[in-house]
């Protein structure tokens, strides 16, 4: 994992970000003067994990803290510090990107297996980039098959394959398809 002092992104490889040089204070979460440690924390997955599911997001900032689960009110209070960004909404959420949103990107394998995210985690832009970097894979006689082995997707359950089967259509075309 990465701590707070680094500053790795490296396209190749996505890696959860680390709070370890952050002082986090489960006490003081809701308190107007610990705004600018949820921001830091906030500015760190951004910068490091993006683009990343606004409900992962959440969920990392609140386990920090060790809270038990997401409700309204430790949503709404991150959300409300998080900074101006470019949002995409898909199906499986919104995708918070820390510049403009693209139409393909290169596939950010995990680092560790700590690092494995699942399917809906990934944003559909990342997933074209697999895609269009594996196209050998398309002729292979179950391309989805093959993909989720590049995800380590180890159970391919029809909602799984059905999000695979999507980015292939978006991802398979060549140029003169559109």
């Amino acid at each position: 994992m990465l701590d707070a002092s680094e500053s790795v992104n490296s396209p190749q490889y996505y890696q959860r970000v680390s709070f370890d040089g952050i002082t986090i204070e489960p006490e003081c979460f809701y308190d107007a003067e610990y705004s600018p440690v949820l921001r830091q924390m906030i500015d760190l997955m951004l910068s490091t994990e993006a683009p990343l599911l606004e409900d992962s997001l959440i969920k990392q900032i609140a386990n920090a803290h060790n809270f038990g689960r997401v409700g309204a009110r430790i949503k709404e209070r991150i959300l409300k510090l998080l900074p101006e960004v470019t949002v995409s909404d898909e199906a499986q959420g919104r995708f918070l990107w820390k510049d403009s949103v693209k139409d393909s990107i290169p596939y950010r394998s995990h680092y560790s297996d700590e690092d494995q995210r699942s399917l809906d985690e990934i944003c559909g832009a990342e997933l074209k980039g697999l895609i269009e970097s594996n196209r050998l894979l398309l002729d292979e006689s179950d391309p989805c098959q093959e993909f989720a082995k590049l995800l380590r997707i180890n159970r391919l359950t029809a909602n799984l394959r059905t999000r695979i089967e999507e980015a292939i259509v978006v991802g398979g075309q060549t140029e003169g398809d559109s």
